[in-house]
């Protein structure tokens, strides 16, 4: 029993392994070709800072307007 019991969770670890070294070769396979369709262009840092138009205005919050009433 105890042979057998080693046999198959030998032959899982090396399983494990086994698609763990085919998923990582894929992964690098997928990358590359990633890579030569669309390229990365190195741009400037210089180039972007400052020059963002976004505006927080619209999204900071709004403190309503007190207003006076009289209680009857």
């Amino acid at each position: 029993m105890l042979p057998i019991l080693f046999l198959l969770v030998t032959g899982y670890l090396l399983w494990i392994a086994a698609y763990l070294c085919y998923e990582r070769h894929s992964r690098r396979k997928r990358e590359e070709k990633a890579g030569q369709i669309l390229p990365r262009i190195a741009v400037d840092v210089s180039d972007i800072l400052g020059k963002s138009t976004f505006s927080l205005s619209h999204s900071t919050p709004q403190i309503p307007e007190k207003t006076k009433t009289k209680n009857l």
